[in-house]
């Protein structure tokens, strides 16, 4: 019986373990854009470890920010997007961050993204 629950004990930490990730571009700037538009960031997130990937929260760091993944479960191997759109109506320089949760050290990672907003010109 002892052998029994230590395998499926060591079977459940496999399974929820930490992994291992690539991020190509953690901070991503977009240049110049318009005002009244969005901007978006992409961010490649691939799984290099041996167990899955699980997202399990993200945070953007205000409610001008919102946030898409192609999916929150990433096999090893496997890669997901993650979008950040930003709804740019104040002009100037702009920096936000994303705090994701997930199964790798430390507990989660910061993805940045940045640029600038263009006052149109009417006429």
């Amino acid at each position: 019986m002892k052998r029994l629950y230590l395998l499926l004990l060591i079977g459940n930490l496999s399974c929820s373990g930490i992994t291992k990730i690539e991020i190509p571009d953690k901070v991503v700037d977009l240049g110049l854009y318009p005002e009244d538009s969005s901007a978006k960031a992409y961010f490649l997130i691939k799984n290099i470890g041996a167990n899955t990937l699980t997202i399990l929260d993200v945070q953007p760091d205000c409610y001008c920010t919102t946030v898409t993944m192609s999916r929150k479960e990433i096999p090893s191997g496997e890669s997901t997007l993650l979008t950040a759109s930003y709804d740019n109506s104040a002009i100037g320089a702009f920096q936000h961050t994303v705090v994701v949760k997930a199964n790798v050290e430390n507990g989660s990672f910061v993805l940045t993204f940045r640029g600038k907003v263009k006052q149109n010109n009417d006429g």
